[in-house]
């Protein structure tokens, strides 16, 4: 298993940081830690601890919470509509 320090993911070797193929975020979920995710406009997934809000091109957290961008780490598939990708995870 590969560990992502910022997500909470313990990701299986078939889904390699930075191997160059892009996944879809439904692939990754299973492996996270409770939070939400979403996708910003410009198609960069974001790891959010608490409930995001939605702002005119991206996604923002309020207050001092944790926030990551998956899209550094791992390649991730743009959401097909930014502004219904987020998601709930519950496991963890």
């Amino acid at each position: 298993m590969t560990y992502c320090k910022h997500c909470g993911a313990d990701l299986p070797p078939n889904k390699k940081i930075r191997d160059n193929k892009q996944i879809k975020i439904e692939e990754l979920i299973p492996f996270m830690r409770k939070g939400w995710v979403a996708c910003d406009k410009d198609g960069v997934w974001w790891y959010y601890h608490y409930l995001p809000e939605i702002q005119q091109s991206f996604w923002s957290s309020t207050g001092v919470e944790e926030e990551f961008c998956l899209s550094d780490i791992i390649q991730i598939a743009p959401a097909e509509d930014w502004t219904k990708s987020l998601i709930k995870i519950e496991r963890k």
